[in-house]
């Protein structure tokens, strides 16, 4: 996580490597984890977008998280 400030709902993830890529690759795996900040101030193709609401469980996040694990290894 880049920024160091509060947040609420959403927060900006960094990879290391291509954001577009790993989410392409979740989504082909039935996870939507975010959306990539190419082009937005403050952005990169590295870095994107994740909003975790009441509607997500803990169950749901913890798996997301091992998935991004997963798959960030992969196209590490």
């Amino acid at each position: 996580i880049p920024f160091d400030a509060p947040f609420f709902h959403e927060f900006v993830v960094e990879f290391d490597g291509d954001a577009g890529a790993l989410l392409d690759t979740l989504a082909g795996r039935g996870q939507l984890a975010g959306i990539p900040l190419t082009g937005v101030a403050g952005g990169g193709d590295n870095r994107f977008l994740v909003c975790a609401t009441e509607r997500n469980d803990r169950i749901s996040m913890d798996g997301m998280v091992t998935l991004l694990d997963e798959v960030g290894r992969e196209l590490r």
